[in-house]
């Protein structure tokens, strides 16, 4: 017998799961539409020399390989399948996967509104596997982004992320990127992290260099330590 708490968890999880899986039902569903006009596969391969997620490491302040590829249905949306190893203290996880879809409603030339969906899955062991639903509207290259994730840090509750993201063009070829978001974690302290640096773009290559930061890092016993990186990222 399914007692009142366990019914309240079951309904609590099925609320998170459906939004999702209606976007991804639409998202098809225009996806087939736009079809007619441009579809494309894609791919990605990649390099980092530290794999930080908002602030904190996934691969024990080591290099981590990743790679994706997808198909664009049109030039809105898409659905792809990316791959990363990870590396966690005390854990045997090394792989972390992922399913995404992400459609872009395009208002004007300067303003849209993207949502996505990430199903992430780690093996071998599956502690940290996870649903991620982001919302990004970009208003003339300014992205006001949210999330929110039902298995913050394979703690089984869910964090709130909403974040500012902007590129400048600092010359054709060079980037400046910034983003500072703020957490909000059940079970934990709110806290901001920043990602700042400039990325040298090349017709399929993008080398990156960044900084980042995390405040009250001291609650996540050293995975959040302030960090200096390289990433490099071949697109195909």
């Amino acid at each position: 017998m399914i007692s009142k708490e366990d019914s309240s968890v079951i309904s609590d999880k099925l609320k998170f799961w459906f939004g999702p899986l209606v976007v991804l039902i639409v998202t098809a569903a225009i996806g087939a539409k736009a079809q007619a006009q441009m579809s494309k596969m894609y791919g990605t391969v990649g390099l980092t020399s530290n794999y930080v997620d908002r602030g904190i490491t996934q691969s024990k302040k080591g290099p981590s390989l990743n790679a994706g590829m997808g198909y664009w249905f049109g030039p809105q949306g898409r659905i792809g399948f990316e791959g990363a190893s990870v590396a966690y203290q005390n854990e045997s996880t090394s792989v972390e996967m992922r399913l995404l879809t992400d459609y872009k409603f395009v208002f004007t030339q300067a303003t849209d509104f993207k949502i996505r969906v990430d199903w992430v899955r780690y093996f071998s062991e599956n502690i940290r596997s996870k649903l991620i639903a982001t919302l990004d509207l970009n208003l003339f290259t300014y992205h006001v982004l949210a999330s929110r994730e039902d298995n913050f840090e394979g703690t089984k509750r869910p964090r709130n992320w909403f974040a500012l993201h902007k590129d400048w063009a600092y010359t054709q070829s060079v980037q400046i990127n910034g983003t500072v978001g703020y957490s909000m974690p059940e079970g934990y302290d709110s806290y901001f992290d920043t990602r700042i640096g400039a990325s040298y773009l090349m017709t399929n290559i993008t080398v990156g260099v960044f900084n980042t930061y995390v405040s009250k890092a001291q609650q996540f016993g050293g995975t959040a330590d302030t960090a200096f990186l390289l990433e490099l990222q071949a697109r195909f």
